[in-house]
Formats: C-alpha cells, structure tokens, sequence
C-alpha cells in the first residue's frame, strides 16, 4: 500500500487544498514565508498550517537560524537520487 499525502493532507482540518500549496511550492522544503509570499495564508495561519504537517509526520520541522524549516524528506530524497542518477550517466 503507498503513502497518498494528498489524500492526507486534505484529511486535515481548516488547511487549503493541497493542489493549491502544490503549485505554489516547487521545493522541498518550505517556509511559513514561501507560504505568505504565494498568498496561500497570514503568517499565524502559516505557522499552524505547517506545524499541522509536522504534527502528522508529513513533513519534517527543523529550526535554522530564526526560522523554521519544513522538510519534505520523501521529496528530498528523491531529488537526490534523481541528481545522482544523472550525474553517473554523464
């Protein structure tokens, strides 16, 4: 059986449709800004929108510096290997 985040993430209570972050999020993490600067939410809601993830192991939080990180490590993971992948074949 996979893992269907959307289908998750829709499953959350007061977030936005994920198609909505998806298009508006091309990397693998983000920042309760990125999500502020795409008109997706105010920084408060933001901040609980994220932290919702995080909650439900969706994404991964991790302090940098002032801020918040929230890591997506399936998609990160992925990225990695698809740049190694092309880099052995060079």
């Amino acid at each position: 059986m996979t893992f269907d985040a959307t289908a998750a993430f829709n499953t959350l209570p007061d977030l936005p449709p994920a198609a909505d972050v998806e298009t508006k999020t091309i990397h693998p993490y983000c920042r309760i800004s990125d999500l502020v600067r795409a008109g997706i939410a105010q920084r408060q809601t933001a901040s609980s929108y994220l932290n919702a993830l995080a909650a439900e192991g969706l994404v991964q939080k991790k302090r940098v510096g002032r801020e918040n990180l929230y890591i997506n490590r399936p998609l990160l993971t992925l990225l990695a290997a698809e740049q190694q992948r092309q880099a052995q074949a060079r």
